[in-house]
């Protein structure tokens, strides 16, 4: 797994040490690292509301002044926290007070400039045991579905999802609580889901297989009474499984 790492100083000195350091994080673990710079904060946001998702941010405590305003890391780190919740946070600052501050945005530590390699790697070695942890507790006893929708990131639960309806560029993800629109293909969410669990009945559906609950007729209802079309191409393999699993189920 490539752990995704995100940096944001607006002094480009400490950006590239921290980056000759994460080198060497890479060669003496073997952990691999994907790193992306930004030296605003407002850059980072941009980039965290245009779909890309980062494991581990790096955030520099004072980000410099913009239009005669001071910028705090703490400020963009509470933006951070209303796109992402789960991306693990790691403050840098030359000032060990500021660390209070860390905990209103669940920051997991910070590390003290002038960087040192020990600090960083301990640090690290942290933030990857946290960014584990987090991945192995959402796919131990259920998979989720990841989307980005009007700035913020959603976990929606497979089991929760009824069905997904491709509508021209967008998709409508029909769950038990309410729809979501989600600007991805098909093929992209594809790509997410485990097909064992769902499956296409149409070009413009796929279904949640375990919510199916009567096949017939180029039709498939679903347990909240829905009827969709089930095209021709897709329909006899659809309609054996069911017989058979409900054969199975006697």
């Amino acid at each position: 797994m490539a752990y995704s790492i995100a940096i944001c100083d607006d002094e480009s000195l400490f950006r590239q040490k921290i980056c000759e350091y994460l080198d060497a994080y890479q060669d003496e673990t073997g952990v691999e690292l994907k790193t992306s710079h930004f030296n605003t904060g407002l850059d980072l946001i941009d980039s965290l509301n245009n779909h890309n998702l980062y494991h581990i941010i790096i955030l520099d405590v004072e980000l410099g002044v913009i239009n005669g305003q001071k910028i705090l890391g703490t400020d963009i780190a509470k933006e951070i926290r209303k796109i992402d919740t789960h991306t693990v946070l790691l403050f840098s600052t030359n000032h060990p007070h500021f660390a209070l501050s860390a905990f209103e945005v669940d920051a997991l530590a910070y590390l003290l400039k002038p960087y040192n390699y020990s600090d960083l790697k301990k640090k690290m070695n942290r933030a990857i045991i946290t960014v584990d942890y987090l991945v192995d507790r959402m796919t131990a006893d259920e998979k989720y579905l990841t989307f980005n929708m009007l700035g913020k990131i959603f976990h929606i639960p497979f089991a929760s999802i009824l069905y997904i309806e491709k509508r021209r560029n967008q998709a409508i993800l029909h769950t038990l609580e309410k729809p979501y629109t989600i600007y991805q293909t098909f093929k992209e969410l594809k790509n997410q889901l485990d097909m064992q669990k769902f499956v296409q009945v149409h070009q413009g559906y796929i279904v949640n297989y375990s919510h199916i609950t009567f096949v017939k007729n180029y039709n498939v209802v679903l347990d909240n009474t829905i009827a969709l079309p089930v095209s021709r191409s897709f329909y006899p393999k659809l309609n054996k499984r069911f017989r058979n699993d409900c054969f199975n189920s006697i």
